[in-house]
């Protein structure tokens, strides 16, 4: 019992220690509310997929969007920081690439989950099937996918 315990605290302290750092959580929240900071045509055409070294990068689907939104960079680097309540960007950096929204929990919302390769899937399942609470295995095993499909973009 007591070895099962460790190797469930040591897959714990490694998730929160890789995975919840402030650019996931910062990165999070601008994707989930991405349409409000940049009103919902400029996201239907953009989304944020990374954060490194205070530099936001986003994907954008179309050449003329990816222009105008150059344009509109500082603008968009207010409405995070308002959105934030803090300043902490020193650039954007737009480019051209796929976007995919992200899937929303509202009633009637449209929902798209991103496959992930078969043999990450099976890495997640691995990594979790030692953990014995279902509640707590099916929560580590979201949170793993949602960092691996963020890792994909």
């Amino acid at each position: 019992m007591g070895h099962k315990v460790r190797k469930i605290s040591t897959e714990i302290k490694t998730f929160f220690k890789n995975f919840s750092s402030p650019n996931y959580i910062i990165l999070a929240q601008l994707r989930n509310n991405w349409g409000k900071i940049v009103g919902e045509k400029v996201a239907s055409h953009s989304i944020p997929v990374a954060l490194k070294d205070k530099k936001l990068i986003i994907n954008v689907n179309d050449s003329i969007w990816l222009q105008e939104l150059s344009l509109q960079s500082d603008e968009i680097k207010n409405n995070i920081h308002s959105f934030l309540k803090r300043n902490f960007l020193e650039s954007i950096h737009l480019k051209f690439g796929e976007v995919k929204k992200v899937k929303s929990r509202g009633k009637n919302s449209e929902e798209v989950e991103p496959e992930l390769p078969l043999e990450i899937e099976k890495l997640i399942e691995e990594k979790v099937s030692r953990i014995e609470d279902p509640k707590l295995r099916e929560a580590f095993k979201h949170y793993f996918k949602v960092i691996s499909i963020e890792e994909q973009q």
